[in-house]
């Protein structure tokens, strides 16, 4: 199997706790999938995904990247092969959002060069795939929270990398942007990009992710398939309440189980 990511019994413990956040994980992110990190908050998935960035080292275990060590590769080469869309992210100063989608590009320019016009090309591509085109000479500043989403998500494009993750990518969206969001992020999985992204919501895993792991207390309870893992029994366990599992167009629909009063 070509992998993406291999976690060899991956462990993190921030300097001034006892507890891991992260314990001893062994899990395996296949080139060209969808993998759905869930779990309740608290749960170890945004050290997980800090890892997989090289923003944290393991505290003991393993994390290779395309079967290399992921210490083995320079910021540079690491620019080019991850890319993260952040849940949100504050614009200091009042670029263009073609500007800032041009910052996806660093990684491939030397120091102190100006974007090419190829990049710029790139980056114009990244803005219409995700519908945004129009807004590419209004200021960062003065566009809407679903919109300022998309420009994240064009950034993490114009990098043109291997891996995208993603934290959360819909949780402050309202219905409208999160399906403009969920189906680009579809067309990105048919077109053979690796995705790993974080959610609360197992139903936005069950539309996405081909694998799901579930993460509580730092460690994994499960991992497999989707339809595995999406079972009663085992959401009721990773939230700690009683959880349902129907079938809508032939995918798994979750919910919370009402109790009687």
């Amino acid at each position: 199997m070509n992998t993406a990511y291999r976690l060899e019994h991956v462990s993190f413990c921030y300097p001034e706790q006892q507890t891991l956040a992260v314990d001893c994980i062994d899990a395996i992110i296949p080139l060209g999938s969808s993998t759905a990190v869930i779990g309740p908050n608290g749960a170890g998935k945004s050290t997980l995904m800090d890892l997989l960035l090289r923003w944290k080292r393991a505290t003991s275990g393993r994390v290779m990247l395309m079967d290399q060590p992921i210490e083995s590769y320079s910021k540079r080469e690491l620019g080019r092969l991850i890319s993260l869309v952040p849940q949100e992210e504050t614009a200091r100063f009042s670029f263009t959002v073609l500007d800032y989608v041009l910052f996806g590009r660093s990684a491939y320019l030397m120091p102190t060069a100006a974007p090419s016009a190829k990049d710029i090309e790139i980056a114009l591509e990244a803005l219409q795939r995700t519908g945004i085109g129009y807004l590419a000479h209004r200021s960062i500043t003065q566009v809407s929270g679903g919109e300022q989403q998309l420009v994240l998500l064009s950034r993490s494009l114009a990098q043109r990398p291997k891996i995208l993750l993603l934290d959360e990518p819909t949780s402050s969206l309202d219905p409208g942007n999160t399906d403009r969001v969920v189906t680009i992020l579809r067309q990105l999985k048919h077109s053979g990009i690796t995705m790993l992204f974080t959610t609360h919501d197992p139903n936005l895993a069950s539309d996405l992710a081909d694998h799901i792991i579930m993460l509580k207390s730092g460690s994994v309870l499960f991992s497999g398939q989707t339809e595995d893992a999406l079972q009663a029994s085992h959401l009721s366990e990773l939230y700690t309440t009683n959880m349902i599992v129907t079938k809508i167009d032939d995918k798994p629909y979750v919910a919370r189980k009402l109790t009687a009063h």
